[in-house]
């Protein structure tokens, strides 16, 4: 029996292997935090999946103005951006010695704020063919959302029959 539980554990399963296809798993942390909520109301029912508060930018990506990085020394001992990509490049295992994990931290931060080919870089590199996991599995999680119709009708029938079933000849 399909039920609200089990569509709503498929398009999280949806979209973490949407995630995993595109490349976008590096330490499983955001595919690992997706859970869903069914939401009744007094007219509708809502599945809600939820999942760390960057899907957004896993989504969309983020343009190389919004980047919290400039070329210039502003002599500020540390950055929470910069720290961010020491973290992921951690995490993925690209280094370990904290030197060269810093150079390659600088290195992104600078390739991805050039905006340019005559400035500093050739512009953000990102891959932007790894962006829109949710956009990606759409008709996916469309085919599930369909599956709410199934579900509806069952229970509409089911209330008939228990009802009906003696006062109504079909």
């Amino acid at each position: 029996m399909i039920t609200l539980d089990k569509i709503a554990t498929n398009i999280q399963v949806i979209l973490a292997n949407t995630l995993i296809r595109l490349g976008r798993k590096a330490s499983g942390a955001f595919i690992n935090s997706l859970s869903h909520r069914i939401v009744y109301g007094p007219s509708s029912v809502e599945i809600v999946i939820m999942g760390l508060d960057y899907w957004r930018i896993i989504e969309y990506g983020v343009p190389a103005k919004n980047i919290p990085y400039g070329t210039k020394r502003t002599g500020v001992n540390s950055s929470k951006y910069i720290q961010g990509l020491m973290n992921w490049i951690k995490t993925k295992g690209l280094a370990s010695n904290n030197k060269v994990v810093k150079a390659m931290a600088f290195a992104i931060a600078t390739k991805q704020t050039a905006t340019s080919r005559g400035g500093r870089g050739f512009g953000n590199p990102i891959n932007k063919n790894k962006l829109g996991f949710i956009r990606k599995s759409q008709s996916l999680i469309n085919a599930e959302e369909n599956k709410l119709q199934q579900v509806y009708q069952e229970k509409l029938d089911a209330i008939a029959e228990k009802h009906f079933v003696k006062k109504i000849d079909f």
